[in-house]
């Protein structure tokens, strides 16, 4: 069931933390800050960006509320690595197993799109970090965090690498065109 409405304060919290991730974080990849949104024939939004030697793309079927006040209404998202002559295809969200149970305990997996994204460098490899949320501010199971690596992989906790990402998850990540009513958000 699609989220529809976003209260006044979360929304306008929302829309001044996205004001400020406008700047060129620490940490970004220069290649992901040519990040590009189009859109499908279909009218789905799609997000690109360069990370690791691959191309990461998002695509959401989301349609616009039509008030900056009010979520988008979202169907589902997709994850797409290119890194030839290899090419995955993933569906989200796609949480990690021990983090799938608190998320469908919380009932909020359904709900639970990519609002912003970044490439992140850690220990010389791209990794792709997809944040997401259900628009509802901080209630349980309302945020989760997927890693991907430039095969394709998600990273999981049982990998080294995963501890480093974790750290610095926020640190790489500007707002994607789905749940959230950004204007311009690329």
């Amino acid at each position: 069931m699609p989220i529809r409405s976003l209260s006044l304060i979360s929304c306008a919290a929302i829309l001044l933390a996205a004001g400020c991730l406008q700047t060129a974080p620490v940490g970004i990849s220069p290649v992901a800050e040519a990040a590009q949104t189009s859109q499908t024939a279909a009218g789905a939004w799609v997000a690109s960006m360069q990370c690791g030697g691959s191309t990461f793309r998002l695509q959401s079927d989301c349609t616009a509320s039509g008030s900056d006040m009010e979520l988008n209404i979202c169907r589902s998202q997709s994850l797409a690595v290119t890194r030839p002559p290899k090419h995955v295809q993933v569906k989200l969200p796609n949480p990690l197993p021990e983090d799938r149970v608190d998320l469908l305990n919380a009932g909020s997996l359904e709900q639970l799109f990519v609002v912003q994204w970044g490439c992140q460098t850690v220990q010389n490899r791209g990794y792709a970090v997809l944040h997401y949320s259900t628009g509802g501010g901080n209630a349980p199971g309302s945020e989760n965090v997927e890693y991907y690596d430039a095969t394709g992989s998600q990273v999981d906790k049982s990998r080294t690498d995963w501890k480093d990402l974790n750290e610095h998850w926020d640190d790489s990540l500007k707002p994607v065109k789905s749940l959230m009513p950004l204007e311009g958000a690329e």
